[in-house]
This record gives C-alpha cells, structure tokens and sequence, in this order.
C-alpha cells in the first residue's frame, strides 16, 4: 500500500520544475556505457538546484560488496562523492525476519527503504545557461562477476526559499507509536526529536518545549549549524509521565530560530500516540545464556539519567548467567547489545539461523517466581527494554515527595531556590545563560530542605534556566534577571 501525505500551505520553496535524467537497473559491467553526461538548460528564473538520488545493489557482488561510489559532476568538476552503503542492517525497525536481514548492504536493508539522498546543486550551476550533469557507479579495480544497481537520478529546480528563517519540527521519534520507531519505543526516559531548517538563512539557534499536553513543559535550547534543507536528531533531558494508566498526548514545539520571531510557525509543533511502558517488579533476575562466541554479547542496564546501574561482559561461552537486580522506584533501560568480538561477524544476535554461532537467550523472572519475559534472540545489533519500577514520577511540583518555588522571578540581584525534599538527595542546581552556557552551580550532599540564595547582580540582563538534578528528579525553570 502506497499513501500520499498533502500539506496544505507554503512549500519551503516553489517547484519550477522535475526532469528524470536518468533511471534503471543495470549490471555493473553495462554502466560505464550507459551512464552518460547529460546537457540539462536551466533557465534564468531558476534560483535553486537539486540531484535527488535513490540507489541500490543487487546481485552477490553488488548486494554485499561495500567501496562502490556513485559521483556527480556538473561543468567538469566533482561536487559529490558517496558511497552505496549502509551499515546499520541488524538495527532496522522490523525484526525478527527471515533470510539474511542483519547483513549490511548496497544502500538498502530488508524490511526497510532504500535511502534517497538530496545533493544541493545552486552553488554549482549556472543559471541562464547549458549546463553539464554527469552521475557515475564506479569502484576502482573491480571486476564483479553478479553486480546490478537499480538507480533513479531526478534534477529539481525551483524559485528561492519562501522563508529567510523557517524552524521544522519534523518528527518525534520517542515517545512514538510509529513502525519505523520501534527501537526507541515504549520509553519512559528521554525524548527524542528531529528538527530541520527549511529557511534561507543557517539555523543557529531554536528553544524547543515538550512535554504533555495540559502540563508544565521542559526546555531545551539547542545550538548548531543546518544548511537549508538539512536536519539533525536531538535526545532531549527526561521528561516526568504525570499518568501511568491514560495515554495523554505528548507534544513538542520549536521556537525562537536564530533567536527570531519564526516566519512560518505552522511546523512548529507536532503531537505523537505513544504506547506506555510495562512495570516490573523491583527485584528481578536477568537470565542470560550465551552461544558459543561470548565476546560478542554484553549487556547494560541504565538510569533515567544514563548512569549504569547493572552490566555484565567478558563471559564465557555456552554459560547461564542469572544476574539478580534490585531497583528503586525509576525508569530503567535494559541493553542486551551484539557488538563485540570480530567487527566482520556480530551484530546477528544471541541465535541467528544463517551463522555458526550457536543458540543463546535472554529472559527475565520473579525472586521468587516464575519468568515474566521473555526476549527475542534474534535481534541483531541491540535491544533495547525501557521499563519502570514503582509509580514514580521524575519531577513534578504536585508531588508530596517534592516542593519547589523560586523567586523572585523576575529578578534584579538575588534568586531564592526553596526545596524541600521527603527523604535526603544529593542535590545539583545549574544556572544556564540563554546560550546554553553554565554560568553557577550549587551542589549539596544528603540534602532535605533549605532555602538556596544564588547573586544574580553580575549577570547580563535576559533569561536564564535553572536545572535541579537529583537522582529521582529533575526540575527545569526559566527565570529573568533585570
């Protein structure tokens, strides 16, 4: 099944035209023949150019050989360069599969597409004039005997970008219900986003809000350096869930790109349906058998907050490991990973049909009791399990187990963090400038309650973050200093 998505409103930036320059599925040894420069005009009231590229390597030669390049080339001169390849086949969304899914290959994955590329081409063409596109499949020295690539090579021109600053957030990939997601879902730890910038001028800067709908939300400012068109993948701080039992709709905003007012804020926000995590009981044992090559296998078990609370490696072969855990009320991750040993050979999993490596498994059961997971072996590169313990709640100001109020706000000379804690914590509080800089940092050991004074007289005028950090919870406040 085929669906279209139609966004109603102003593209980034307007279409004159798409012209196919070159399509097929050809062997290898054909290419060089049939590859041809092409002399493409592009007329004077086309502003911008770009290659969009869709490739892939079929054949046992061409499937599983890495090395081949495709080059593009306009008037004569290189301008891209890259390789047909992906490496990350045994961590795709859908698994376990038949046949050979974990081997990486030419630019595709089973159960996954292929990957398109987009090559901006403006700076490279000449505008009112005839023009030279040439796009070539080439390894040195190699003469494959079963080798096809099946390519589709289109030329899109268009007017200038609509919006000189326009912030995207472009996707939520956890929380997330998405197919495509899978690995990164059910979660109960740290968001993470895709942004991307779909305005003239690069994107520098953007505040991003997420949180729930209905609640608080948290902040994050990012910094960085996207060219139009371009995007990156961000992992947010922790969020609090304030239910484990309604599914309330999780959302995030991008704001202030470059510090400015955005010109096309219809992409701002996004919301996401999300599955939620299972709870486990606070004491459980991990029952892990190895295969026969043990050096591949490890396992981490980590904190809302990334800290490793359990891991084990270095086992040995063909061994039942029952590894008892006892946790405090959180969210946990569990990482059962395949990345040791030989670099040619893992990612395939603790069993896999089409290697020697034998059987292994993983599971986790009740002290006392019986097994209440049950893990698939099959999984390639890693597993990732995130799940909670107790009905615990990162941070929130409407829990009894936490008070926090601070003030004045704003402020000219003197900020007062009052906290008050149900059980002793250490404690880290971090005064962040509008940069993302950390300007002052308070730390206390076995800390209850206290009023926390922090001289904000020798900061700039603007605003300013607070982060409170201890090992259950997490608090972040704007403020402003006059």
């Amino acid at each position: 099944t085929t669906s279209f998505e139609f966004i109603e409103g102003t593209p980034p930036r307007n279409v004159i035209d798409i012209q196919n320059l070159w399509s097929g599925s050809n062997s290898y040894a054909d290419i060089q023949s049939i590859l041809s420069e092409t002399l493409v005009n592009i007329p004077s009231e086309v502003k911008n150019s770009m290659l969009r590229i869709t490739i892939s390597g079929h054949g046992q030669d061409g499937e599983f050989t890495p090395g081949v390049n495709y080059f593009v080339d306009v008037n004569g001169s290189n301008v891209y360069t890259q390789e047909i390849w992906r490496d990350d086949c045994g961590e795709v969304a859908l698994y376990p599969q038949g046949g050979t899914w974990v081997y990486d290959r030419a630019n595709w994955c089973p159960g996954d597409k292929a990957t398109t590329r987009n090559h901006e081409l403006t700076s490279f063409i000449n505008n009112g004039e005839d023009n030279f596109i040439d796009f070539d499949i080439y390894r040195p020295n190699w003469n494959p005997s079963e080798a096809s690539y099946i390519y589709d090579v289109q030329l899109f021109t268009y007017e200038e970008p609509n919006f000189q600053i326009d912030a995207v957030l472009e996707d939520i990939i956890s929380p997330s219900s998405k197919q495509e997601y899978f690995r990164f879902n059910p979660t109960c730890s740290n968001p993470i986003i895709e942004i991307k910038n779909n305005g003239s001028d690069i994107l520098s800067s953007a505040e991003i809000y997420y949180g729930f709908e209905g609640y608080p939300e948290n902040f994050f400012y990012w910094e960085g350096s996207l060219e139009f068109g371009e995007t990156e993948i961000i992992e947010l701080q922790p969020i609090s869930f304030y239910s484990w039992t309604e599914n309330i709709p999780f959302k995030a905003r991008i704001a202030k790109p470059n510090g400015s007012q955005d010109l096309h804020n219809v992409n701002d926000i996004l919301f996401s349906d999300y599955e939620l995590v299972e709870e486990y009981p606070n004491t459980f044992c991990l029952w892990l058998k190895t295969n026969d090559v043990p050096g591949e296998t490890s396992y981490e078990v980590k904190d809302n907050f990334g800290n490793i609370v359990y891991s084990r490696n270095n086992m040995d072969a063909n061994t039942l490991y029952k590894d008892t855990m006892v946790f405090e009320p959180g969210c946990y991750s569990l990482q059962l990973l395949d990345t040791g040993g030989n670099q040619n050979f893992n990612e395939d999993g603790l069993s896999w049909w089409a290697n020697n490596d034998g059987n292994g498994y993983a599971r986790l059961r009740e002290v006392p009791g019986g097994y209440f997971k049950y893990y698939q072996a099959d999984f390639g590169t890693e597993l990732t399990d995130y799940f909670r313990v107790g009905n615990y709640s990162l941070s929130t100001n409407n829990d009894n187990n936490l008070f926090c109020d601070i003030y004045p706000n704003p402020s000219t000379d003197n900020i007062n963090v009052h906290l008050e804690f149900s059980k002793a914590e250490d404690l880290l509080i971090e005064l962040i400038d509008y940069n993302g800089k950390i300007i002052k940092t308070v730390e206390r050991t076995n800390f209850t309650n206290d009023i926390i004074n922090i001289n904000t007289n020798k900061f700039k005028s603007g605003i300013y973050f607070i982060l409170i950090k201890t090992n259950e919870n997490f608090i972040n406040k704007k403020i402003i200093i006059h």
